[in-house]
């Protein structure tokens, strides 16, 4: 019955006659049963093993190795072999062994999989994983994606990625993308339906070897100690919790798709997207930016690209806005307890906010009724390359040029004390723009334009030899050095 049942699960995830698989064998119960299963599942399947030595358990992994090569030889099996050094790795991590452990072999397998083609990558969890993965999830903290439990089919990571990279590069012709086309690769796990219980006696009826892990009797990792003491008082309560849990997973897996369409929804409808910077200027936020075009030139667009917006009014009416702007906010990479403050700025704090997400590679800033998400990418102004001309009263134009970004910035020459230098906005930096009598700091000024707050520390100022401010370049000049009647040489700035 258990074949039987296995065959059927395996087409039901999509596995056709002839179809090669690889398959993650540890050497204990659970794989082994696993593949012994696959061998047998009448499928006339391409099977190869995939076996790591972790080297965390002496010899004991190396006789685990020793059996899982003895077991592809009797069956005429390809075995892949591996091993790594994971204690080194994950003090170089600075990650626990179990994650440096799985980091290591997932990276392995998918290797396998791009060089050799495999269809699919079969992992031997089961209901017991799933149930306690729900345990261990719920005691960590978690979304709706925790407590969905573990996947029985997913499509691999870098083929999502290599999918992307086709639309975005469609070249050639029809007969040459046919042949650069490749079938989508999945991980699955076979025995996610089956209890511990179910696959041991498998193994005993099948007489398949099988060596048990010393250390997961030991509670010393998160899991084991599930496993070991949680689970044991659990069954105390029902006898039948794994079936109840695995259960609710398939529920609480139901329920998240009827969800994450509501969501799909929602997020399309509060947070808009700038794929590139001319979406972002088409799009009815640009009006509560400094003329981005402007700002673009001044920081670089590299540097400055604002790549998601909300608006605040429209996502507070929400009754249930903390949730919206989780379910925001992780799609950006931020963890819940960076979110958790965000929520907090938003009915707590006034005037700008900033937050960085777990990865570093996004910064979250809550300014001007907007929560924006922009690429975290450092600038200092050493790139703006900018232009001093000595021009004649007669050329003097104040009219921006076709296709100018910034506008070119004129100074009475001889208010200037030579030599000139640039460099970036210090705290506490004064000037007079333009048509004030008085000075005002430049952070304050930046305010007034409406020049992100992300960005002010990277606008550059020019002053003279005496130290005075004399002009943003590619922003304003400061009064004192403004063009007048007698102004007979004048000093064009342009940035390039």
């Amino acid at each position: 019955m258990f074949r039987y049942g296995f065959k059927k699960r395996l087409q039901e995830l999509g596995v056709d006659y002839g179809a090669s698989v690889l398959a993650a064998v540890s050497g204990g119960v659970d794989s082994m049963c696993m593949v012994d299963a696959l061998l047998h599942s009448e499928l006339d399947l391409q099977v190869a093993v995939a076996h790591v030595n972790f080297n965390l358990r002496g010899e004991e992994s190396d006789a685990d190795t020793r059996m899982v090569e003895q077991w592809c030889a009797e069956h005429n099996i390809t075995l892949y072999l591996e091993s790594f050094n994971t204690t080194e790795f994950a003090q170089q991590e600075g990650i626990s062994i179990e994650m440096a452990a799985r980091d290591l072999r997932y990276k392995w397998f998918y290797t396998l999989m791009q060089e050799h083609g495999f269809n699919f990558l079969a992992i031997a969890h089961n209901a017991n994983d799933n149930a306690e993965t729900l345990l261990l999830n719920l005691t960590r903290g978690c979304g709706i994606e925790g407590i969905a439990g573990i996947r029985e089919k997913v499509l691999l990571q870098f083929q999502e990625e290599q999918e992307e990279e086709q639309e975005e590069n469609q070249q050639g012709s029809e007969e040459q993308e046919e042949q650069e086309q490749t079938a989508p690769q999945y991980i699955i796990r076979p025995l996610l339906c089956y209890s511990r219980q179910q696959i041991e006696k498998y193994a005993f009826k099948f007489k398949v070897p099988y060596r048990t892990d010393s250390t997961n009797l030991l509670s010393d990792y998160s899991r084991n100690r599930i496993r070991n003491e949680v689970f044991p008082q659990l069954e105390k309560i029902n006898p039948s919790v794994i079936a109840t849990f695995n259960r609710n997973i398939k529920h609480f897996q139901q329920a998240g798709a009827v969800l994450q369409r509501a969501v799909e929804e929602k997020y399309a409808a509060l947070c808009h997207e700038f794929p590139s910077f001319l979406e972002l200027q088409e799009s009815r936020f640009s009006h509560s930016l400094c003329g981005l075009n402007l700002r673009m030139n001044l920081i670089g667009e590299e540097y400055s690209q604002l790549v998601g917006a909300v608006c605040l009014e429209e996502l507070m009416a929400e009754p249930e806005w903390e949730f919206w702007v989780y379910q925001i906010a992780s799609r950006w990479g931020f963890v819940p307890a960076i979110i958790g403050n965000i929520c907090k700025s938003l009915v707590e704090e006034e005037g700008p906010k900033k937050f960085l997400s777990g990865s570093g590679e996004i910064i979250a800033v809550k300014e001007r009724g907007l929560l924006k998400f922009y690429l975290n990418v450092p600038a200092d102004g050493c790139g703006l390359q900018i232009d001093t001309t000595l021009i004649s009263r007669e050329n003097w134009r104040t009219r921006k040029e076709a296709g100018e970004l910034c506008p070119t910035l004129y100074m009475d020459a001889s208010k200037l004390e030579m030599p000139l230098n640039c460099r970036v906005v210090a705290p506490g930096d004064r000037f007079s723009p333009l048509g004030l009598r008085g000075s005002k700091k430049v952070t304050d000024y930046l305010t007034d334009i409406k020049f992100e707050n992300l960005h002010k520390g990277n606008v550059l100022v020019m002053c003279d030899a005496s130290g005075k401010i004399v002009c943003l370049p590619g922003l304003q000049i400061s009064n004192h050095v403004r063009v007048t009647e007698s102004t007979s040489e004048i000093l064009q700035v342009r940035v390039l």
